[in-house]
């Protein structure tokens, strides 16, 4: 019977009592009157009584200073606050007591102070709630006076939105009242953003105004080197740059060669990073390419290669797969470039001589990632369904059962991938090619027998090359696998042995080999699965006899899948 239907046992809704708003509000009450307080801070000559038992309570800043043996531990001692806003200081105290503050109804530059006063008392909570409301009321009058609070307190997220908002509107950002008012660190952090999409000529006038008001004559020249001089026309060189008498005549004889002697793709260009939106081949605007993520016609594998380009003439190849196959969906990584056309040319297709683009995105992320010879080192598992990965050679019941990341339900009829001894291989193709320095497997273990086997890689299914050679001794369970870096679409599974039978099954493939795994990998031979994140499943009551073997002719084929 349940507790509810307990005739001696009261509702859960009635026996338990939560009144924590009248706690909230009978403590707010003591916030303004003098009454039972013990101490006194005076801010802006405004006097604000308190209770230090209260304050000790919910913050550690004022436990130590209320109770750390210093005068402002005496009974009714008065406490000056300097460098802090009444405003600010009020709404302090009444969070302290409540829980609760208002912020939509305080002025901006009281919730500057107000975060201030969060990060300086190590009030996390309060810090972070204040933040996040300040990325959403971000616009071009407040975000750069928002933005120097975020530097100032290293506070990243919302240091972050404040880039971004400003690199979407970078031109008004430069005109606004609040550009004046960065501190020359941030003003060369804005500035100097590959992001940060304004014409030049747009910069370098700011920066003049930055430096007239400021006064900061010395920073002059350091201000300016942020000013890609190279981008500006002659014309702005001549009529804009030269009289303002900011730069020598040798910085912009400088830009003036740099410009006529490089390539237009090697300039530094600024572009807009773009969201996750779909964008033309021929880019509406300057944008900063980078990833790309594309979606190939999923039937079949091509080969390709990706340029960029300001001007349709002077081409860059950021992308280079025409000796790789690949398929289904594309994340591309590679050095950012700001482009105003993207070009992609197929060289290959498995079927015939099309080549289909499905979709194209060029995206900015924060992702970190790490390229070796124009390909990426991926950290997580590449051989996922979700990674549009297949197995394309192998006999299962469940086709991509290798991938599926199910490391638990498998038995003697099911959860496995095979092959006959001697005969094919267990094949899975990643959807590009990636440079693999690992890999980690799961064989079939519902016995104590052991297999030999071996791996080779390819990017092109004709080429294979050996990574992994385990034909001279006995292994069982997890395998898991570190070689030296290559280049790799396919690999390839090879059983060369079976203790038990004449087949090799394998239960689970990951590529490259996920680290946070909490399994111990053995020595060849050894027992090296973890029982307490794969437990091995419950051997079902047969004779040993009636071992894993081949599946009926209903199983998946053994040929690839075009």
């Amino acid at each position: 019977m349940s507790n509810n239907s307990n005739p001696l046992r009261p509702l859960a809704s009635v026996s338990e009592i939560d009144h924590i708003h009248l706690l909230s509000e009978q403590l707010g009450a003591l916030v303004p009157g003098e009454e039972y307080s013990d101490v006194t801070f005076i801010v802006e000559e405004k006097r604000f009584p308190a209770h230090r038992v209260i304050l000790a309570a919910r913050c550690h800043y004022f436990r130590a200073l209320l109770y750390g043996g210093m005068k402002e531990s005496q009974p009714q001692a008065e406490v000056t606050l300097e460098e802090t806003r009444a405003e600010a200081f009020s709404m302090l105290l009444h969070y302290l007591y409540t829980g609760r503050a208002s912020l939509s109804s305080a002025r901006e530059e009281v919730l500057l102070d107000f975060l201030g006063l969060a990060h300086r008392y190590g009030l996390q909570p309060l810090e972070d709630s204040t933040s996040e409301f300040l990325r959403t009321i971000l616009h071009t009058h407040n975000v750069c006076l928002v933005f120097d609070v975020a530097s100032l307190y290293s506070l990243g997220a919302l240091s972050e939105a404040c880039w971004a908002y400003m690199d979407r509107h970078a031109p008004e950002v430069l005109a606004s009242d609040g550009f004046l008012t960065l501190s020359k660190t941030a003003l060369l952090t804005v500035v100097r953003r590959d992001s940060f999409a304004a014409s030049e000529k747009e910069i370098f006038q700011a920066l003049c105004r930055w430096c007239r008001q400021t006064g900061e004559g010395g920073a002059t020249q350091e201000v300016m080197s942020a000013v890609r001089l190279p981008l500006m026309s002659l014309m702005e060189m001549l009529n804009v740059v030269r009289p303002s008498g900011l730069l020598s005549p040798d910085d912009l004889l400088d830009a003036i060669k740099t410009r006529s002697e490089s390539r237009d793709m090697d300039l530094n260009y600024r572009g807009i990073l773009s969201g996750s939106q779909s964008l033309l081949i021929a880019l509406w605007s300057l944008r900063y390419v980078w990833p790309i993520t594309l979606s190939l016609y999923l039937s079949r594998s091509y080969s390709y290669y990706i340029e960029v380009s300001m001007d349709e003439l002077d081409w860059m190849r950021v992308v280079d797969h025409s000796k790789y196959l690949c398929r289904s969906w594309q994340n591309l990584f590679f050095t950012p470039r700001v482009a105003r056309y993207v070009r992609i040319v197929g060289t290959h297709n498995s079927v015939n001589k099309v080549f289909h683009l499905v979709s194209l995105e060029c995206m900015f992320t924060h992702r970190s990632f790490t390229l070796e010879k124009g390909l990426l080192v991926p950290n997580e598992n590449m051989a996922t369904i979700a990674a549009c990965s297949s197995v394309i050679e192998g006999v299962s019941r469940s086709r991509n059962a290798l991938l599926n990341g199910d490391t638990r339900n498998y038995d003697w009829d099911s959860g496995y991938t095979c092959h006959q001894l001697g005969s094919g291989a267990i094949v899975i193709q990643l959807a590009q090619p990636y440079s693999i320095g690992s890999l980690r497997l799961l064989l079939w273990d519902c016995d104590e027998r052991s297999y030999s086997y071996y791996i080779e890689v390819s990017t092109n299914q004709q080429e294979w090359t050996k990574v992994v050679d385990r034909t001279k001794v006995p292994c069982r369970s997890w395998q898991t696998l570190k070689f030296d870096k290559q280049p790799a679409s396919f690999i390839r599974i090879v059983g060369t042995h079976n203790s038990a039978n004449e087949v090799f099954h394998c239960v689970h493939f990951e590529c490259p080999a996920q680290s946070d795994a909490e399994v111990k990998e053995g020595s060849p031979g050894q027992e090296s699965s973890s029982t307490s994140q794969n437990p091995r499943p419950v051997r079902p009551s047969r004779t040993h006899s009636l071992l894993p073997s081949l599946p009926s002719s209903s199983s998946t084929s053994s040929q690839p899948h075009l």
